[in-house]
């Protein structure tokens, strides 16, 4: 019994912390500031008033805003991918499992499948919790 209840146990806190530090990281306000820019972007091209010279300026300006929030975008991801990877080894050195057996079981459909559900049931209890939807501050 304690066997399953810590395979579960490292499914679940590594993707509630990854699903947390991306909220609280404020990747779904960047992802739609970069919706923004893009729709700006769009409108500025559609624009026949507006000289083709003066667009290529605009969106040369638009781009490097869309880079520059797509840098913050990985390093968010990446620095939660990395501590989520951490607490999964802490995890696998608190249970005495080896850590190839730990990265095998993260590669298998399953457990994507399980992690997935759980950061689903996690956002929706977080949402209803919180009172308050997750959309760009």
């Amino acid at each position: 019994m304690s066997d399953g209840f810590f395979r579960a146990l490292w499914i679940i806190l590594p993707t509630c912390a990854f699903v947390e530090i991306l909220l609280r990281g404020q990747l779904v306000s960047r992802v739609f500031e970069i919706k923004s820019i893009l729709d700006k972007g769009f409108r500025t091209v559609r624009r026949n008033k507006v000289s083709d010279s003066w667009k290529e300026k605009a969106l040369l300006g638009y781009s490097r805003k869309i880079f520059v929030i797509s840098l913050r975008v990985f390093c968010i991801f990446g620095i939660s991918v990395v501590i989520v990877l951490s607490l999964i080894f802490l995890e696998a050195v608190a249970v005495s499992r080896q850590m190839t057996d730990v990265l095998t079981d993260l590669g298998r459909w399953d457990v994507m499948l399980s992690s997935a559900l759980v950061a689903l049931i996690y956002i929706r209890v977080r949402t209803r919790l919180l009172e308050k939807p997750i959309q760009p501050n």
